[in-house]
C-alpha cells in the first residue's frame, strides 16, 4: 500500500514545520511493514472477524465540505464561533496514566499546557516522550525490560519487530469494548472514520485505538503559481508528464522539475506506481497472491522513474537530498514538484508563502500512464495506534474514556483545549481561528494526539481557496479509484521479523536502477533475493490466512 507518514498540523509555526518536514511526506512500506499492510498483530485465534466499530458522525457540527465514507476529510472555511461540548465529565479517576509516545519536538521542563489538559482529564498523564529517531530502539528496550507503561504508541512506519507476539502477550484485546455498537459508549471514538479502524482490526480482532489519517497517498505538490503564469496545461498521461517536467527544467539556471526524494518514497515512486497500476502491496487471484515487485507494472514504474532521471528533470542531488533542502528549493522556485504527505498541504502553503508571497501550492491529479485516472493505493487510514498494556487491564474503560476525550472532533471545546491550549494563555482569538501566543508556540507540541486523536480536517481560514477547497477536491478525486492491499488486516510472523530489511532491499534497488548504478535486470535479481530472504514464506503465511477468512 502507499506508505503514508502523515503528521497532524493544527498549529505549525516555521520551526515546528521544518522539524516535521522530513516526516510529513515520507511513506510507509508497501506490503511489508507489519503495521501497515498486515496490521502487525496476532489475533486470538480463528473464528469470524469482529465488526468494525460503528461509525456515528459527531453531533452539532456541519462542515462546509462533507466527509465521505471513502475517507475524504471534511473541510471547514471558518473556525466555529460556538464550540460544542462532547464530554460531560472528566474521564479520569485521578490516578496516574503512564503513556509512551513519539515526539518530534522537545517538551518543556514545565508546561502550563500539560497542566491544563491533565486537569481537564482528571488524570495526571505522564507522557514518556521519545524522540522519533530513537523510538524503535526504545520500544524494543522497554518491551524487553518488562516494565511497561499503561499505554504505548505503535507507529506503522517503524515496522516494529515481533509486534505479533507483543500484542498477543502484553496487550489487551479491545474487541469487546469497541467492536460494532460497543464503541457508542465512547462517542468521539465512534466518530473516527471506518477506514482508520480497518487498520487496527488485526486478524479479526481490535487491538488498539487508531491515530487517524486519511488513507490517501503522498501528494505530488507543484508550484501552481509558476505553471499558471506560464500557461502550461497539466499532464494527463505518462508521455505528457515527461514533457511537462522538461518544460520546467533549466539546468543552466539550476531549475529542476523535481527536487528531493526520501528513503520511504524514492523518486516519488508511489505516484508512478499509481500511474502504471502497480498492485497495492499484494494482489490476490483465486486465493493466490502476487507481490507487487513481481509484476510487469512495477518494472514499468521503475523504468519510468529512470526515464525521468535520464531526461535530467530531477535535481542531481535528489538521491541523497534531505527534505529540508527539497522544501527550500520548492519555495525558492528552483524546483517545481515535491512529493510529501498530503496532510502537509496547508503547512507547505503557509510556510512557503512566508518566503515567497506569490507561492500557490497545487497537487497533481493521479493520472494513468495511457491517460484517464490512475490508481490510488490506499494506506492504513492511521499513523498508528494506541494499545493498552496488561499493566492496566483493570483500567480499560477509564483509559478508553480518556482517549475518547482526546479524540473530540474539530469544533469542540475538548479539541480546542488539546490543540490550542488555554485562551489568553496559549492562544488568542483571531479572524482565522485561534492564534498561538509565544507560550503556546513553545508548549503546545504533538503529544496527547498520540494517545487519542480526532479525525483530521481540512481547515485554514486564511487559505480556503488555496488549500481547503482544492485539497478536498483532490481527495475526492482519488477516492474514486482507491485500491486496498489484498492482505490488509492480516498478519505474517515472518514479515514481522524481516519487513525492514526487505523494504530497504526494494528501495535501494529502485534507487540504483533509477540513477543507472544497476541495470533493469537488477529487478529480476530483486525478486529472487526477496523470495530467498523471506518473501516466499511471507506469501505462504498470507495465503493460509486468506484461506481462513
Amino acid at each position: 500500500m502507499s506508505r503514508s507518514r502523515n503528521i497532524p498540523t493544527p498549529s505549525l509555526d516555521r520551526r515546528r514545520f521544518l522539524s516535521l518536514a522530513a516526516l510529513a511526506g515520507a511513506s510507509v512500506g508497501t506490503g511489508l511493514l507489519t503495521g501497515c499492510s498486515s496490521g502487525g498483530s496476532g489475533g486470538s485465534g480463528g473464528g469470524a472477524a469482529v465488526d468494525l466499530p460503528t461509525y456515528v458522525a459527531p453531533k452539532g457540527l456541519k462542515p462546509d465540505l462533507p466527509a465521505t465514507s471513502a475517507g475524504v476529510a471534511p473541510g471547514y472555511f471558518t473556525y466555529p464561533d460556538q464550540l460544542i461540548r462532547t464530554v460531560d465529565k472528566a474521564p479520569g479517576s485521578g490516578t496516574e496514566l503512564k503513556s509512551m509516545v513519539m515526539t518530534f519536538s522537545p517538551a518543556p521542563a514545565r508546561s502550563k499546557y500539560f497542566e491544563a489538559v491533565n486537569k481537564a482529564l482528571n488524570a495526571p498523564v505522564d507522557l514518556v516522550m521519545v524522540p522519533a529517531a530513537d523510538y524503535a530502539q526504545r520500544f524494543s528496550t522497554v518491551v524487553a525490560g518488562g516494565d511497561l507503561p499503561h499505554t504505548m504508541e505503535i507507529v506503522w512506519y517503524l515496522g516494529l519487530p515481533r509486534l505479533t507476539e507483543f500484542l498477543r502477550a502484553k496487550c489487551v484485546d479491545l474487541s469487546d469494548h469497541l467492536a460494532g455498537d460497543a464503541v457508542k459508549k465512547y462517542p468521539n471514538l465512534a466518530a473516527i472514520p471506518t477506514p482508520s479502524w480497518s487498520g487496527v482490526r488485526l486478524n479479526g480482532r481490535i487491538w488498539g485505538v487508531p491515530i487517524p489519517r486519511n488513507p490517501f497517498q503522498p501528494a505530488p505538490f507543484y508550484r501552481k503559481d509558476i505553471v499558471e503564469a506560464r500557461g502550461v496545461a497539466l499532464p494527463t498521461n505518462a508521455d505528457e508528464f515527461i514533457a511537462f517536467c522538461k518544460e520546467f527544467t533549466n539546468r543552466r539556471r539550476g531549475e529542476y522539475a523535481i527536487a528531493g526524494t526520501n528513503p520511504a518514497n524514492p523518486f516519488g515512486i508511489d505516484y508512478y506506481r499509481g500511474m502504471f497500476g502497480v498492485p497495492n502491496g499484494w494482489a490476490e487471484d483465486g486465493g493466490k497472491l502476487t507481490h507487487f515487485i513481481e509484476t510487469d507494472a512495477f518494472r514499468e514504474s521503475v523504468a519510468f522513474s529512470k526515464k525521468l532521471w535520464d531526461a535530467g528533470v530531477y535535481h542531481p542531488d535528489s538521491p541523497s537530498m534531505d527534505q529540508n533542502k527539497g522544501a527550500n528549493l520548492f519555495t525558492t522556485r528552483k524546483a517545481l514538484i515535491t512529493f510529501r504527505g498530503n496532510q502537509g498541504w496547508g503547512a507547505i502553503q503557509r510556510d512557503g508563502q512566508s518566503v515567497d508571497p506569490d507561492l500557490l501550492v497545487g497537487a497533481l491529479p493521479q493520472i494513468g500512464a495511457d491517460g484517464g485516472p490512475g490508481q490510488n493505493n490506499l494506506g492504513a487510514g492511521s499513523f498508528g495506534m494506541t494499545v493498552i498494556t496488561k499493566e492496566a487491564e483493570d483500567r480499560v474503560e477509564e483509559i478508553l474514556a480518556i482517549a475518547d476525550y482526546l479524540a473530540a472532533p474539530f469544533g469542540s471545546q475538548e479539541y480546542d483545549l488539546v490543540n490550542f491550549g488555554q485562551r489568553k494563555v496559549h492562544s488568542t482569538d483571531s479572524k482565522t481561528g485561534p492564534a498561538l501566543t509565544k507560550l503556546g508556540q513553545k508548549e503546545i507540541i504533538l503529544s496527547y494526539q498520540y494517545v487519542g486523536a480526532a479525525e483530521q480536517v481540512l481547515f485554514d481560514a486564511k487559505y480556503v481557496d488555496e488549500y481547503v477547497k482544492p485539497a478536498h477536491a483532490w481527495q475526492s478525486d482519488l477516492s474514486k479509484n482507491g485500491v486496498r492491499n489484498a492482505v490488509h488486516g492480516l498478519t505474517s510472523a515472518t514479515e514481522s521479523r524481516v519487513a525492514s530489511s526487505l523494504q530497504t532491499l526494494i528501495d535501494d534497488t529502485v534507487t540504483s536502477v533509477t540513477v543507472g548504478r544497476k541495470p533493469m535486470s537488477a529487478l529480476d535479481d530483486l525478486v529472487s533475493q526477496w523470495k530467498a530472504q523471506g518473501g516466499k514464506q511471507i506469501r505462504t503465511e498470507y495465503e493460509k490466512a486468506l484461506a481462513k477468512q
